[in-house]
């Protein structure tokens, strides 16, 4: 079972709002990026370029007017992605206009993390060329770092995740086999997080405290900003990127 299923569903709908007609995008191998595929495949475009470094990305999508460029590179295939030189020079010749991307970890230090070099170099390459970059994360990767660096926190121009908790510290546990942490943060402290270097920020895919009175909530979202425009996304809403 995907861990935080859900959580990533909720923040590929709205990840789907942001793509338009005409374009093209990067989506990168990754479960959130698979899950924003699908709501593609909901809810195709009437055209629309998808490039990906996915093999199962790629596979998954059977809709005509998705037009789909798989990157070449070496396969790992323990990982089901395409990296490498080849991928790198690839993406370079690119014209993109938003790059979704996900990591292992992200804190304000190192930013963007992931423990595979090459991942680094086929994330910073789609980055480079893509007018726009948008942060698939759910709210268990935030203040944790992973081996190697991508790309700073600040040089992401929208990051979508989840709201699972209210209250600082979120739930987080810890695998007691592989020891990985596993969970959600709470929404004060991605709040803290983020109004380092945004203005905005929206949160998708609430708890159940959420809804037991959805105006207190909203308030209570909104009370956190202390001069930072803090809500919560709704079914319909359109992101200005």
């Amino acid at each position: 079972m995907r861990a935080q299923g859900r959580e990533k569903d909720a923040i590929a709908l709205h990840a789907r709002r942001l793509v338009e007609d005409g374009t093209t995008i990067f989506v990168d191998a990754s479960s959130t990026g698979l899950a924003l595929v699908h709501q593609l495949e909901l809810a195709p475009p009437r055209e629309l370029t998808l490039v990906t470094n996915s093999p199962a990305i790629a596979l998954g999508v059977t809709a005509e007017s998705i037009h789909v460029i798989v990157a070449p590179g070496e396969l790992n295939q323990h990982m089901r992605v395409l990296t490498g030189r080849w991928t790198v020079d690839f993406l370079a010749e690119l014209n993109v206009a938003i790059a979704f991307i996900s990591a292992a970890g992200i804190t304000l230090e190192h930013g963007l993390t992931t423990s595979r070099k090459s991942i680094a170099d086929t994330l910073d390459a789609a980055m480079t060329v893509a007018a726009q970059t948008v942060a698939l994360m759910d709210s268990s990767k935030f203040r944790r770092a992973s081996l190697l660096s991508i790309a700073p926190a600040e040089s992401l121009d929208l990051v979508i995740t989840d709201g699972s908790f209210m209250r600082r510290g979120g739930l987080v546990r810890v695998d007691p086999v592989t020891k990985k942490k596993f969970g959600h943060g709470g929404i004060p402290d991605l709040v803290d997080f983020f109004s380092r270097f945004t203005r905005r920020i929206v949160f998708t895919h609430f708890g159940s405290w959420f809804y037991r009175d959805i105006s207190r909530s909203l308030r209570q979202i909104a009370d956190l900003g202390n001069g930072v425009r803090v809500s919560a996304a709704r079914d319909g809403m359109v992101i200005d990127v």
